[in-house]
């Protein structure tokens, strides 16, 4: 099935493919890569197959003709027709010339045997959102065609319309049935005017950074241990909310990605970066538009390319904080240290350097100790030269384990999970792991999130003593 869905996006965006340039630039995709989509309550979803047809011509119509250098406006359009016709996506054949007089046929008839009286204007808000979500200029030219499109007693609530998308005025009474899409237009393009904010990942193999990612965004989005390694960039960037999409591009654009190709590289793309869009599930909204930069672990002997790509990343990567995952019980090691000299030497001057100590679920309580690897931390990168940074002790995969629970993840009483689960529940209740005490946190923030989860205790209490809240809150507040 995987196979012939990107077989069949690939087809959607063979125009943009092979074009040298396009207007989608890598600073305009990490921005629409934040954009959430309407599509799970959208109202065409309850028409006709006919019906959803002619309505998917039409959107097919105005991004040919002003958005077909765009991979994101041809990403989108074929995931509304993956939406909208489901396993019937067959049926759809778009004739151009068809449509051409069905422009001009729509024209006289003023949409009525397409219903449009009801769907008017969110078809309006389809094709803008289509071509010009980040183009008020354009956004006027399209606007300006489908007045003529529309009797004149709509171009009053047409021009309101524009008003509420790019100017964000309140929309009158008239564009009532589509208050809501309006809202989430307004917060994507709030949330995409935010600076983004981005926070590099750099380790050596078996730290468990990826898991840490994972565990911070809270879903299983970046590749952990027990997958092939990758010499990538990847950068996951935080969308407006949640809408159920995760994108990926990895030379394709896909803006309904499957696990299993986010696990699965693109052998087209040529290039050294992946990047993912989906909503993060924090423990408390943040303020910031959020980007996390996973670099490829710099000690694989296998392929010296992914230490390349991840010293090119410290020393020439745009970022506002660096964070190093070091693996608890093997810190100390030489890989390590290369590594920490060559961060100390060409990581940006004015980022907030951070060190992290994870894995502390390994640790055992007859020969382990937090304190001691923290002061022992401490003491090396004092003589590495190491000035200002902080140091915090984490498990990512107690904190990843703690927000499956809370999302509705189950574990059967006979899996190794379970077992898994409760001994990290049991390790991090004892005072000798309890990672808390080294992060100060305002105690308002503590209890918002405990009353968030009221009905987690149990999460609450693991995500709080393995240092999974307090890390998150250091580096999304």
């Amino acid at each position: 099935m995987d196979s012939n869905n990107q077989e069949s996006l690939a087809m959607a965006l063979k125009p943009v493919l092979g074009l040298q340039e396009t207007i989608d630039t890598f600073a305009r995709l990490e921005s629409l890569l934040s954009v959430s989509q309407y599509l799970n309550n959208h109202p065409v979803r309850n028409e006709s197959l006919d019906y959803r047809i002619r309505y998917l011509m039409v959107l097919e119509y105005f991004v040919n003709k002003y958005a077909n250098k765009s991979i994101f406006s041809l990403a989108t359009l074929h995931n509304y027709k993956q939406v909208f016709l489901g396993d019937n996506i067959d049926s759809y054949t778009y004739a151009c010339e068809n449509l051409t007089s069905q422009i001009e046929w729509i024209t006289r008839t003023r949409f009525k045997p397409f219903k449009f009286f009801s769907n008017r204007f969110i078809l309006t808000m389809d094709i803008i959102f289509l071509c010009a979500l980040d183009d008020a200029h354009k956004g006027r030219a399209l606007f300006q065609q489908i007045k003529n499109l529309y009797h004149s007693r709509y171009h009053a609530a047409l021009g309101n319309l524009y008003d509420a998308l790019y100017q964000n005025v309140a929309p009158s009474q008239k564009l009532k049935a589509v208050y809501s899409q309006i809202q989430s237009w307004q917060d994507n393009i709030s949330y995409i005017k935010k600076p983004l904010s981005t926070t590099l990942f750099a380790a050596n193999m078996s730290a468990g950074k990826s898991t840490l990612i994972n565990a911070l965004v809270g879903k299983h989005i970046n590749r952990s241990l027990s997958q092939a390694c990758t010499a990538k960039l990847h950068y996951v960037i935080s969308k407006a909310f949640e809408d159920g999409y995760t994108y990926e591009y990895d030379y394709l654009l896909d803006l309904d990605v499957s696990l299993n190709v986010l696990m699965t590289d693109n052998p087209d793309n040529t290039s050294n970066e992946i990047m993912v869009g989906t909503a993060f599930n924090l423990l408390a909204p943040s303020e910031k538009r959020l980007c996390f930069l996973d670099t490829p672990g710099a000690n694989f002997s296998i392929d010296t390319s992914h230490k390349d790509i991840a010293h090119w990343a410290i020393s020439h990567a745009s970022y506002d904080t660096l964070v190093f995952v070091f693996a608890a019980g093997s810190t100390g090691i030489n890989d390590d240290f290369e590594y920490l000299h060559f961060i100390k030497d060409h990581h940006k001057g004015n980022c907030h350097l951070i060190f992290v100590l994870n894995k502390l679920d390994e640790y055992k309580n007859s020969e382990d100790s937090i304190d001691d690897s923290i002061s022992k931390i401490n003491e090396d990168l004092k003589k590495i030269g190491f000035g200002s940074y902080e140091l915090y002790p984490v498990s990512a995969s107690a904190g990843m384990m703690a927000k499956d629970v809370i999302q509705g993840v189950s574990f059967s009483p006979t899996s190794p999970e379970y077992f898994k689960y409760l001994s990290y529940k049991a390790h991090f209740n004892s005072p000798a792991f309890d990672c808390s005490k080294f992060y100060n946190l305002p105690s308002d923030y503590i209890n918002l999130i405990k009353q968030s989860l009221s009905k987690n205790p149990d999460e609450f209490q693991l995500l709080l003593k393995s240092g999974m809240l307090g890390l998150e809150y250091i580096l999304t507040h």
